[in-house]
């Protein structure tokens, strides 16, 4: 297996900047009226004289923490926090999908703990719980709730938590996925890994095939065989749909025998189902034998 550097970096949170970023996210959000909750606190120009030179004082960090109700967070914490989201990134990566709940239930608790990091954890769990998904129609629809309170702090996304919440834009509103199609997004292939199989349930086949190409190549770096797989076989399917039933032999040829070399608790139902449809291509016209 092909192992990569860390991808989630919390750097940019160790300063006083994550504060006045998450204020600013709950000022914007309906909750809170800005104006008036400083004026009754700490001052609304000495707030906004700290937030341009990115200074905060103790007793007024605390003031504000208490009345958003939430805690503040050590370095040491930040580290442990990057540790278990690099680990959380790495599973969903390669598709282990058998830590999937531990890792939903973990980031749930983490956001109800309230500590200034909060809004990451519920990014997370919405990133976990997509790549659980086995119809991913279905969770867009449950987990709009979760989406709208994501993008309530948009702008406290940095690095590949920006990007990811970027790839929550593009499928939970499939605006602009041509436009995706056709360019680089560097976050190791998980929005157009989403997006084709989103494309793929909304019968469009074509771009659903185009979308997985993008993916592909970044997991064909990596070795990431059950991602590849799984495009294999979605590859496979839109093929027959289209009636390109040359290269949809191909695709299932190579996915079968990819699967035969991984264990895999669906490897007996996947080899069966693929054997089966090399059977059914085979019999199509122009089908190679």
């Amino acid at each position: 297996m092909f192992y990569f550097r860390k991808i989630v970096l919390l750097d940019d949170y160790k300063n006083n900047k994550i504060y006045f970023d998450i204020f600013e996210c709950l000022f914007k959000s309906s909750a809170y009226n800005k104006t008036s909750i400083l004026q009754d606190s700490i001052g609304y120009k000495k707030y906004e004289r700290m937030r341009r030179s990115n200074s905060l004082d103790d007793e007024s960090k605390n003031t504000l923490l208490s009345l958003f109700k939430l805690k503040p967070v050590s370095k040491e914490e930040i580290d442990d926090f990057e540790d278990l989201l690099n680990e959380i990134s790495y599973a969903c990566f390669y598709k282990n999908d058998g830590v999937f709940d531990e890792y939903i239930e973990v980031l749930y608790s983490y956001s109800q703990n309230r500590n200034v990091l909060y809004a990451i954890a519920i990014l997370m769990r919405l990133f976990v719980l997509l790549n659980k998904s086995n119809n991913l129609i279905h969770t867009i629809n449950t987990n709009k709730s979760l989406y709208e309170e994501v993008k309530i702090y948009e702008t406290f996304y940095v690095g590949i938590l920006k990007k990811i919440f970027v790839c929550f834009d593009s499928i939970f509103n499939l605006k602009k996925y041509d436009k995706i199609l056709t360019s680089k997004v560097s976050d190791y292939g998980f929005t157009s890994y989403h997006l084709g199989i989103l494309l793929f349930e909304k019968k469009q086949y074509l771009y659903s095939i185009l979308s997985f190409n993008q993916a592909m190549t970044v997991y064909n770096v990596y070795r990431n065989n059950n991602r590849i797989i799984d495009i294999d076989i979605y590859t496979t399917m839109s093929l027959i749909f289209i009636g390109n039933y040359n290269d949809a032999y191909t695709s299932a040829r190579r996915a079968f025998f990819s699967i035969m070399n991984i264990e895999s608790e669906k490897k007996d139902i996947l080899c069966y189902l693929l054997y089966c449809v090399l059977i059914l291509i085979d019999k199509k016209p122009g089908a190679e034998k």
